[in-house]
């Protein structure tokens, strides 16, 4: 009953977190849980919105992506919890329960007097809000109560025709503090998130039947150390050609590697800044491999 929650919208990505440094079940190491989109309908052709909050409008294949977050109290009051159609309705475009809007007052987002504040459509979403660039919000910094909260998400609008069907592909995530590690919960489950969506985009196939994580990742590909210092040694099936990238946190590629006939392969990182990094491979017969590389020296 001690929540806080935010957003990060450059991921489609909603979490909860615990408002104290202890959990009665998790102790002194209280997970991030996250919850972000990786596949959403078409939006609209030429609707003349950003719906993916990629910067631009109308672009080829563009979905339909996060558009508001709201996070309430599990309460009765009017920024409490939602119980008739028209409720959900004002939460998904980031309005309260009595139709005041969100707005961006650094504190809980809910203001009836009409103050000097700017309207928004994400809550807590720290400096990942395009229409606030270089301004920070969270609830852990508001500051407010951590009691039991809810959400809503909402995704912008999209004609849905009578008889069509939609694909959503959703992934909730968990990020812990681990020992080995210098990141905190919340670095580890955004890291977490990347290396899924970057291995999500890799895939040939939909989500639409149901496929466990071991089905899909085996392969022959092995990495380590890692973390890393000035090299990383990485077996793979000397009987295929391999294909390998590295790319920095912002996506970057930095590192393209192409061998064949040989079982393993030595990647020089002593150029390479400390940081996290992320590994792709793949090869001729159809194996891939995605692993976060930690490089510590």
């Amino acid at each position: 009953m001690d929540d806080y929650a935010g957003c990060d919208v450059s991921r489609d990505l909603i979490y909860a977190y615990n408002g104290d440094s202890v959990d009665a079940s998790y102790g002194s190491n209280p997970p991030y849980q996250g919850f972000s989109i990786l596949k959403s309908p078409l939006a609209d052709e030429l609707d003349g919105v950003d719906n993916d909050n990629d910067g631009q409008i109308d672009e080829a294949g563009e979905e339909v992506r996060m558009a508001s977050y709201m996070v309430h109290q599990n309460s009765f009051t009017s920024a409490g919890n939602p119980s008739t159609s028209l409720d959900y309705y004002n939460y998904m475009n980031a309005t309260w329960l009595d139709g005041s809007p969100l707005i961006r007052n650094n504190s809980d987002g809910y203001d009836t007097t009409g103050g000097p504040f700017p309207l928004a459509q994400f809550m807590y979403p720290g400096t990942t809000d395009p229409d606030f660039s270089g301004s920070s919000w969270t609830e852990s910094t508001a500051p407010n109560l951590p009691p039991d909260k809810r959400a809503v998400l909402g995704t912008s609008g999209f004609t849905f025709a009578a008889g069509s069907s939609i694909e959503f592909d959703f992934v909730f995530n968990t990020g812990f503090k681990k020992p080995s590690h210098q990141h905190t919960a919340f670095d580890d489950m955004i890291l977490d998130l990347d290396s899924i969506k970057d291995f999500y985009s890799l895939l040939t196939t939909d989500c639409s039947s149901l496929v466990s994580i071991d089905d899909v990742v085996q392969s022959s590909f092995k990495a380590y150390p890692n973390p890393a210092a000035n090299y990383l040694m990485i077996e793979c099936d000397p009987q295929s050609k391999v294909d390998l990238e590295l790319m920095d946190i912002k996506g970057s590629v930095i590192e393209h590697s192409t061998f064949e006939g040989s079982a393993s392969y030595v990647l020089d990182l002593s150029t390479y800044a400390e940081g996290i990094y992320l590994l792709k491979g793949g090869n001729s017969k159809g194996e891939l491999f995605t692993e976060r590389i930690l490089i510590q020296k």
